[in-house]
């Protein structure tokens, strides 16, 4: 039911959609939290595939610029698919959406109309669709599935419709149920928006070194190719178990490897992590950096310049000293929200992605730069300031290592 190395998940969702198809579930939303690139999307898309083979109802509703939550729900649950039949198109349907309500005013200049005009996605239809896809459901006889894939894009009030109407599907007992996927912070957006408790939330981890070894031996073994025991250790040590990097890097080995082998040796997949690392670098790492503002660049070296996982304590004291983050909390909250650390158990933090660390402390500003956080370092110098009169005056000191580095007696 699921893409390599996601035994777990696989089981999870699969009780969770035995349960709605019996209408067993108080929470019938089942959201799967993770980093980018964790493998999110490529997990949904095979339940939704394995679901719709077992016969289920599935609607996959993508948000995009040009598709607002509500229109990409409407069209997923009007689909053939999940009605059994062909699509019915009102020519006038759009319209009627978009017009909330008229009025007529009385002015100096006569009699007036006008209509109210505003975008599909505002009032109650979220909860509407939802509960008609339960009903639809429930008498039909068949179970439904609505997969929303990255729920980042739903905004704070299109997540408290959804859980609305999936609060109403559970006290109906209709056999419909969400599985979801979003980050960190939508993740935080949607238990503010849960209020009857009717999502439940598994996160997405990295793969262990036995399930990263796994999934590139037998995707391998798919085509027909395998990489020798240099080229397997290469692979998955360079991943850390993350999916992105375990597969950025054996396709880079696979294109590294002579034309048309199909046994990738240990030098094809030293220059595919190579090449693997020059492109996480600058299209992930590096433009995560850019976003970043000064004090989360800075929280962001300190977590870098220690051990893997920190409490926010440790954090908070060793920049007490430096004074260079005003508020620390509120710098982690944000880097938190931006995907780029997690909390995880005990209130420790961590990277999200496990090279961030050694991109931080391979590409970090120099020693002496405003944002740089060693405790070692000389304080920052002012640019383009000039000097005060005071500090034009040499001091006896300054005089005296002066003699002292031009006496030939005096060698360092």
């Amino acid at each position: 039911m699921a893409p390599r190395g996601r035994g777990t998940e696989a089981a999870l969702a699969r009780r969770f959609v035995t349960d709605v198809a019996h209408a067993q579930v108080e929470t019938n939303g089942l959201m799967f939290v993770g980093s980018r690139g964790i493998g999110k999307s490529t997990l949904l898309g095979g339940l939704a595939t394995d679901l719709r083979s077992m016969g289920w109802r599935v609607a996959e509703v993508r948000v995009s610029e040009s598709l607002s939550a509500n229109e990409a729900l409407r069209d997923s649950l009007d689909s053939a698919r999940m009605r059994g039949g062909a699509r019915f198109r009102d020519p006038v349907g759009n319209l009627r959406k978009s017009v909330r309500g008229g009025s007529l005013s009385v002015g100096l200049r006569g009699p007036s109309a006008s209509v109210d005009i505003e975008r599909a996605d505002r009032g109650p239809q979220i909860a509407k669709l939802v509960i008609d896809a339960g009903e639809q459901a429930r008498r039909a006889a068949r179970p439904a599935v609505i997969v929303i894939d990255d729920l980042d894009r739903w905004s704070p009030s299109q997540l408290r419709q959804l859980c609305e109407g999936l609060s109403e599907c559970s006290r109906a007992r209709h056999p419909v149920g969400v599985i979801a996927s979003g980050s960190a912070a939508a993740d935080a957006d949607l238990a503010k928006a849960d209020r009857g408790q009717v999502v439940d939330v598994a996160r997405l981890e990295v793969l262990t070194p036995a399930e990263a070894s796994a999934v590139l031996r037998d995707t391998a073994a798919t085509v027909g190719g395998r990489f020798d025991q240099q080229a397997h250790d290469t692979v998955v040590n360079f991943s850390q178990g993350h999916p992105l990097r375990l597969q950025l890097a054996a396709h880079e080995a696979w294109r590294a490897a002579p034309h048309g082998t199909l046994h990738i040796t240990g030098h094809a997949a030293q220059v595919g992590v190579d090449r693997a690392r020059t492109k996480l670098d600058r299209q992930v790492h590096a433009a995560t950096w850019t976003s970043l503002s000064r004090s989360e660049q800075v929280v962001v070296q300190t977590l870098a310049d220690g051990p893997a996982t920190q409490s926010r304590t440790s954090i908070e004291a060793r920049l007490s000293a430096s004074r260079r983050v005003a508020n620390v909390e509120s710098a982690v909250i944000a880097l938190i929200r931006k995907n780029v650390v997690k909390e995880i158990p005990a209130g420790r933090l961590a990277f999200t992605d496990p090279g961030t660390a050694e991109w931080v402390l391979r590409n970090r500003p120099p020693a002496g730069s405003a944002n740089h956080v060693l405790h070692a370092s000389p304080p920052a110098k002012q640019i383009g300031s000039a000097p005060s009169a005071a500090q034009a005056q040499p001091t006896p000191a300054a005089l005296d290592r002066s003699r002292q580095s031009i006496n030939p007696t005096h060698e360092r």
